[in-house]
């Protein structure tokens, strides 16, 4: 196929509104240029495709200078790649393990130095300035403990904009809302004592007390340990009004009404 049929308004449609089977597979040429589109030969397939790096690597190999677009496609080169590493287990077992050393020696080596770099605002800085992790290579975060906070706040600001409320706020809502239901035995939750039923007046009891002592071992998560140990007995709903007066007076004045 010569250059200046593909220049002609009827290819240069044609490749612009790509088909490989467009391409003459005995087009020997790697490269040809038109006005609409440059277009590269694979070497192995035999198709021609668009001269861009959607459909071909960019390679240092041959040209140390300028940047040179691979001889084959990118699914050749993946399926070449792919049935390289079935071929050669034992090769690609002592790449990776190369690629271990030389990574535990760079570890080693900033180590060393006491400083690595923050992976967002790109600033060198001490370990002190990192959050510790015990998943990673260096036993630190990625990102320093100022950037974090900041992007955390950034996430905290995008959910609540999205959804009202951030989304664990919402899930501690909803876990709140089943365990009220199981122990007021109704889908809508009221006190045991008086019969309120204003979920935000509403909270659990200890019905044998020593309720502080109990919330101090669980950290302050009752509604989350009673979701999660499966709603076990001695708890009832109270509202705040019946809950404090037991505490204060060891009764409610709604029981002297009865």
């Amino acid at each position: 196929m010569q250059a200046n049929e593909l220049a002609s308004s009827e290819n240069r449609s044609a490749i612009e509104n790509y088909s490989p089977d467009f391409y003459s597979p005995n087009s020997r040429s790697k490269t040809l240029r038109t006005s609409a589109i440059s277009t590269k030969y694979c070497t192995k397939c035999g198709q021609r495709y668009p001269a861009t790096t959607e459909f071909f690597y960019v390679t240092h190999k041959h040209l140390k200078d300028k940047q040179r677009l691979s001889n084959w496609c990118k699914p050749c080169l993946r399926e070449n790649n792919r049935a390289w590493r079935k071929k050669n287990p034992t090769r690609m077992k002592e790449l990776r393990s190369n690629q271990y050393r030389a990574d535990r020696a760079k570890v080693r080596d900033i180590i060393a130095r006491g400083i690595k770099i923050c992976s967002i605002c790109k600033q060198i800085k001490p370990f002190e300035a990192f959050s510790r992790n015990k998943y990673s290579a260096l036993g630190y975060m990625s990102a320093c403990k100022e950037c974090r906070k900041t992007a955390y706040k950034i996430y905290k600001q995008n959910e609540i904009a999205k959804y009202g409320r951030s989304k664990e706020a919402l899930r501690k809502a909803a876990i709140r809302l089943e365990v009220l239901k199981y122990y007021s035995k109704s889908d809508t939750p009221n006190c045991a004592c008086c019969g309120e039923n204003h979920i935000q007046f509403l909270g659990i009891d200890h019905i044998n007390g020593e309720g502080n002592k109990h919330r101090k071992s669980i950290s302050n998560n009752l509604y989350k340990w009673l979701y999660k140990s499966g709603f076990p007995a001695g708890f009832q709903v109270l509202c705040h009004n019946c809950n404090l007066a037991r505490g204060f007076y060891g009764r409610c004045p709604h029981e002297d009404r009865r």
